[in-house]
């Protein structure tokens, strides 16, 4: 005769029935599963798990039984336990690493037991240490960051560190923790690894699931920014101009005093004014701005800037068509070949004349180069230098309209 019964277990519960036969001697199979997140599962199921351990013990005592502990496998999840005649307390350990250490219980489950006992013993395996998932969500915000701004999200727990995509959703890390206080750190990140929006609590960790939920608060304030192009004192806004055919801006955002800048790649055509993704900055920073591109021809512009404390709407930046220009002197007088050098200077042709290049020439068969000048009509001048001072001058218009212009040479 067959006789079925239910028992309840403290640190770790049966999950069917138990069936107990009269043929004596026979071996106790026990067979387990594991509760992650509140329901059972099979051992391969469960992430973290290095292996079973089967332990036999004398009660009260809660010593070792000789012989014990024996591996259990965890890809059927069925053992047999065999022992003298006797009462016992059987127990089953998932065994993985805890803060980064081998050999911890993650999960167990206990039953006493009676031997010999031909019977199938059904346990379910409880968590003994803490696991931790994670959502977030953004303040002060009126965009949607992750599809803005945000790469990714890194989840730092103690020394422990995690990375997510930018997806709603809670997000289970995949590792154990101590029942202990953490510090919790989440970082979300532009695509240049830089924080957009952090967030940092300590919390204490319950044996079983916790979860989490935080709101990251903004780093910095954002830079808007909005460009067009100069051609010759035209301004164009239309990438697609005949003049212009650029497909993509390049800006760069550094600091005044140097060190290495922000760079983030940006379609010409994308909305403007465009919020830059790759950095957030603080209010008092002193700021470089560059922005560049290539198409027609080749255009920059830059600016300095103290960021406010707020989000900086840029005016609207002129990147100007620029070239590079080679120019070179002729000397048709006699006198004015005998020279220590020859100094040539570009100025704006206009009522200011300002100096925007300068160069010297140690012999008139050499010639100057000017890089990124732009486009438009300028004064360049040439001067012999000799020990009593300047000597003969020449000045003469130029125009830089393409992006490698020779200039006319100046005769001296």
């Amino acid at each position: 005769m067959v006789r079925h019964s239910w028992l309840l277990l403290a640190a770790g519960g049966l999950w069917g029935c138990a069936e107990d036969s009269a043929s004596a001697g026979a071996a106790l199979t026990v067979e387990i599963q594991i509760e992650q997140g509140g329901i059972n599962k099979t051992c391969p199921e469960v992430p973290g798990i290095d292996g079973l351990e089967l332990r036999l013990l004398n009660p009260g005592t809660n010593t070792l039984r000789p012989g014990f502990p024996q591996p259990f496998d965890c890809q059927s999840g069925l053992a047999q336990v065999m022992a003298a005649p006797g009462d016992y307390v059987l127990e089953v350990a998932a065994i993985g690493s805890l803060d980064g250490t081998p050999g911890a219980t993650l999960y167990s489950a206990r039953s006493p037991v009676t031997l010999p006992r031909a019977e199938t013993l059904r346990l379910s395996l409880k968590p003994e240490v803490a696991f931790l998932s994670l959502e977030w969500s953004y303040g002060d915000t009126n965009g949607d960051p992750c599809a803005e701004e945000v790469t990714e999200v890194v989840a730092r727990i103690g020394t422990y560190e995690q990375r997510f995509a930018c997806q709603p959703g809670p997000q289970s890390l995949s590792r154990s923790f101590g029942l202990r206080s953490y510090t919790i750190e989440l970082s979300a990140l532009s695509s240049e690894g830089v924080p957009l929006y952090v967030h940092r609590t300590e919390r204490q960790l319950q044996r079983g699931d916790n979860q989490y939920t935080a709101v990251l608060s903004p780093r910095g304030h954002r830079l808007y920014l909005d460009w067009e192009f100069g051609l010759a004192g035209a301004r164009i806004r239309a990438c697609s101009d005949p003049q212009v055919m650029v497909d993509e801006v390049v800006l760069e955002v550094g600091d005044r005093d140097g060190g290495a800048p922000i760079v983030e790649r940006v379609p010409c055509a994308a909305s403007r004014p465009y919020a830059l993704r790759a950095s957030r900055f603080f209010a008092g920073r002193e700021l470089v701005l560059r922005l560049s591109a290539s198409g027609a021809a080749e255009f920059s512009a830059q600016t300095q800037f103290t960021m406010p404390d707020e989000d900086y709407q840029s005016e609207p930046l002129t990147l100007e068509a620029r070239g590079d220009v080679t120019m070179g002197l002729v000397v048709v007088t006699a006198s004015c070949g005998v020279a220590s050098r020859f100094d040539l200077a570009v100025r704006t042709a206009d009522r200011n004349n300002l100096v925007v290049a300068e160069a010297s020439l140690n012999d008139p068969g050499e010639s100057a180069d000017f890089a990124g000048l732009p486009y438009g009509r300028y004064l360049v001048e040439a001067v012999q230098q000799s020990q009593g001072g300047p000597g003969c001058r020449a000045q003469g218009l130029r125009t830089v309209d393409a992006a490698t212009v020779t200039w006319e040479p100046l005769q001296l």
